[in-house]
């Protein structure tokens, strides 16, 4: 279906606002298999799209409204033909789907008048600025309000899990690649990444641990262990490591790696583990300082989103 002319000069009205505002704001902008009217994003990563609705048929109405439920847009901004604002079958069924986008953490606007944009020459500098950035600053507040809850639960110590997968959360809103592909890697396990120690400066430093490999020497005369520090790059998602230190009352653990070297005159030190395999011992203080440099460092990411990256526009 061809765009109308209010729809068209609805369209560009709200673009040059936008790039005034925000910076950035670009026309038909295909996302999800779809074209959105409008899409502009904030300094601190914050989609947002502007979905027209302009023709009140039932077979456009919702149509768009497939549009505006298949986008990720962290802020969803819908102008309308006020006839649509006014078609009991139509509100109703646009207030469902907004406590629909509210409950899986989007933000989505009420139905605004295309008319006054049209008609009315102070409503968009004015009413409609305002209306667009004020729903940017209620999603900058559940921001900050989620890092407070989550800085208390990392102080209070309360299991990592959860507090990354809320981080991963607020990363995917306003946070970098780099930022998710770590937070995603703590959760799930860094099994596709290198674990060679030479290879670490792109891996994080506090998930290197340091343990001791015991072997055995031995001659006609005399017999004699000696123990050798082996460092290993913990791969493990970090539910793995809480639920050991959780259900094991041990103050050591053994974990079995390939054998890495061979040590001339000496045979390891078996306790029973796979063939071709060595035995390593970590104590729980290091597995426990691995944590809580996590800690640390998930803590300073919520510091540095907090203070750096949420709206400040004017």
């Amino acid at each position: 279906m061809s765009e109308t002319e209010q729809h068209r000069k609805i369209k560009k009205m709200v673009t040059k606002a936008f790039k005034e505002w925000l910076g950035v704001a670009v026309e038909e902008y295909p996302d999800t298999g779809h074209e959105l009217d409008v899409l502009s994003v904030t300094l601190n990563s914050i989609k947002i799209m502007v979905e027209i609705i302009w023709t009140p048929s039932t077979t456009n109405f919702y149509r768009d409204m497939t549009i505006i439920l298949a986008s990720d847009a962290h802020l969803k901004v819908v102008v309308v033909n006020p006839t649509i604002i006014i078609n009991g079958e139509f509100r109703r069924a646009y207030e469902k789907m907004q406590a629909s986008e509210i409950l899986k953490g989007y933000r989505m606007s009420d139905m605004i008048d295309g008319q006054k944009l049209l008609t009315d020459e102070t409503y968009l500098a004015n009413d409609f600025k305002k209306l667009v950035l004020d729903l940017i600053g209620a999603i900058d507040e559940s921001i900050k309000d989620k890092i407070k809850q989550l800085k208390s639960q990392i102080l209070l110590n309360q299991p990592l899990s959860p507090i990354i997968a809320n981080c991963l959360d607020l990363a995917s809103k306003v946070g970098t690649n780099s930022e998710k592909n770590w937070l995603t890697d703590e959760l799930y396990g860094y099994h596709e990444r290198s674990v060679k120690v030479a290879e670490l400066p792109e891996n994080p430093d506090y998930r290197v641990i340091h343990g001791k490999l015991t072997v055995e020497f031995s001659a006609p005369t005399f017999r004699e262990e000696k123990e050798y520090g082996y460092a290993f790059f913990d791969v493990r998602p970090v539910f793995e490591i809480e639920s050991l230190l959780t259900n094991t009352v041990s103050d050591e653990f053994v974990f079995w790696f390939p054998v890495q070297r061979e040590i001339p005159g000496a045979k390891q030190i078996t306790i029973g583990g796979p063939q071709g395999t060595e035995p390593v011992i970590v104590t729980r203080l290091d597995m426990e300082t691995c944590l809580n440099k996590l800690r640390l460092r998930l803590h300073k990411f919520l510091d540095d989103i907090e203070k750096n990256r949420l709206s400040k526009i004017k």
